[in-house]
């Protein structure tokens, strides 16, 4: 009982620095195209017809709902606290999803390393599709190991329906589908619920995606965009390789400082723990849930190693989630041989007091460097943005972050230019789409995103003097 308040407690001050956090840091580029996307769905835009957008738009539809209650840069703070509840999630997700595995109470320890843990830390706290799926996706973990032991009829349905949802969220939670569905072919019973309840939510969003287009030209966009587009984009990995430990190298944007500090050697000790235990777990794994659990790791680090041809940080999310479920489990292993010995479980338990101690000192060199890289300039964008430029007008802007208004061209907020040598469809010609729309402003960021667009369009924002929003 005392071990559990202790957690608990100490859940509750992550949790609280982590808030802290997420509320001052800066706003990745990727969040704000995905909140001006958001604002686009609010307006009655439509994802592929009338934005360019290449994965499910499922993250959109649950983000749009935000600007009902803010406008300005309030909505930079309503999202950053929609994500920390995303994350919250996540975290008793891990907690249910251990009790479930292991029957014990050690998954606060999953959820303490989960919220330590420097590398991808940050990226737990941005508004981005990666972290919702996670959710769901444990959340779907959860019913289908219920499933499992009670061989109930409803939990298989409810599993399906999350592992459903969370591929309209985002796709890169197919590695854990496929090994839960090969774990639920094993198991049998109830199959067929299980895959009712994972087709309803894609027929659903297939159904409704074309219900709101205007004809059968829009359907092909869709088509297009959803299965061909996803990787004729991700060829752009070719002008930009990644190797997959590019970020387990010194850097101070995840570590808080440079240089083999403690953060690092810290992060590096976690993860080779978690990674050893979740190997021993692949090769003696005996029951259904050992290896839904050993399997969707394993095969989210393959994935990740040779599936992806971009791997940002991002892709890291769910191989931490597993490795922090695994740190835990390996302590667990370790308290049930020594808690017999008085003497060992005084030691173990003194190296505890230890760990706790110098992991908040660890945590506070990472965490406080961070508190310095703030949102203030996201948030003076916004602000000016408004103050300056109509609320109707149209903004050529190539990153998001201006949020509100709308777009002149069919595709914003990404590095286009890049994709188009691989585009087997030609986009809309950017000098026609801007006739007539009395764009006076774009704005480009700290990206610099002028020059990773079309030469020609480069040159007709010149020549018309479209004007640099700084």
């Amino acid at each position: 009982m005392v071990g559990r308040v202790i957690g608990f407690f100490c859940i509750a001050i992550l949790l609280w620095y982590t808030l802290q956090l997420g509320l001052v840091r800066y706003f990745d580029a990727d969040e704000l195209a995905y909140l001006h996307w958001a604002h686009n769905v609010f307006i009655g835009s439509r994802p592929y017809y009338d934005f360019y957008f290449y994965v499910p738009s499922g993250f959109l539809y649950v983000l749009a709902p935000l600007f009902i209650f803010v406008q300005g840069a309030d909505i930079l703070t309503v999202s950053r606290i929609f994500a920390f509840v995303v994350q919250v999630g996540i975290v008793v997700s891990l907690i249910a999803v251990y009790k479930r595995w292991r029957g014990s109470w050690f998954g606060l320890l999953a959820a303490i390393v989960f919220l330590f843990l420097p590398l991808p830390k940050d990226k737990f706290l941005e508004v981005r599709p990666d972290n919702l799926v996670m959710f769901v996706g444990l959340i779907a973990m959860i019913c289908q190991i219920g499933w499992m032991e009670k061989n109930t009829k409803n939990l298989a349905f409810w599993a399906g329906i999350y592992y459903g949802l969370s591929l309209i969220i985002l796709p890169k939670i197919m590695p854990q589908i496929i090994v839960a569905c090969l774990v639920a072919l094993f198991f049998r019973r109830h199959l067929g619920t299980f895959v009712i309840g994972l087709v309803v939510p894609l027929v659903g969003f297939f159904l409704f995606q074309v219900g709101i287009a205007k004809n059968m030209g829009e359907i092909s966009t869709l088509w297009y965009s959803l299965t061909t587009l996803p990787f004729e984009v991700n060829k752009i990995a070719q002008q930009f390789p990644m190797q997959p430990d590019l970020f387990f190298y010194p850097n101070s944007t995840y570590y808080g400082v440079g240089g083999w500090s403690l953060g690092l050697i810290a992060n590096h000790g976690i993860w080779i723990i978690g990674l050893l235990m979740g190997s021993v777990g692949l090769v003696t794994s005996y029951r259904p849930k050992d290896f839904l659990i050993s399997g969707t790791m394993f095969l989210y680090i393959l994935t990740f190693m040779y599936g992806y041809p971009l791997r940002h940080a991002q892709y890291l999310i769910p191989i931490a989630v597993f490795v922090s479920l695994y740190v835990a489990d390996g302590v667990e292993h370790v308290w049930n041989h020594v808690k017999a010995h008085a003497i060992y479980r005084g030691l173990f338990l003194g190296l505890c007091v230890v760990s706790v101690f110098f992991g908040w000192r660890i945590f506070l060199t990472v965490h406080v460097p961070k508190l310095s890289w703030t949102n203030a300039e996201d948030r003076r964008i916004i602000t000016k943005s408004q103050s300056l430029i109509s609320k109707n007008a149209y903004v050529l802007d190539l990153i998001g972050a201006t949020i509100y208004f709308r777009d002149p061209y069919y595709v914003c907020c990404l590095p286009y230019g890049q994709h188009v040598p691989y585009l087997s469809r030609p986009l809309p010609v950017f000098d026609a789409s801007l006739v007539g729309k009395d764009v006076k402003f774009y704005y480009e960021g700290r990206l610099n995103r002028l020059r990773t667009i079309p030469s020609s369009a480069q040159e007709y924002i010149h020549y018309h003097g479209i004007v640099k929003l700084e």
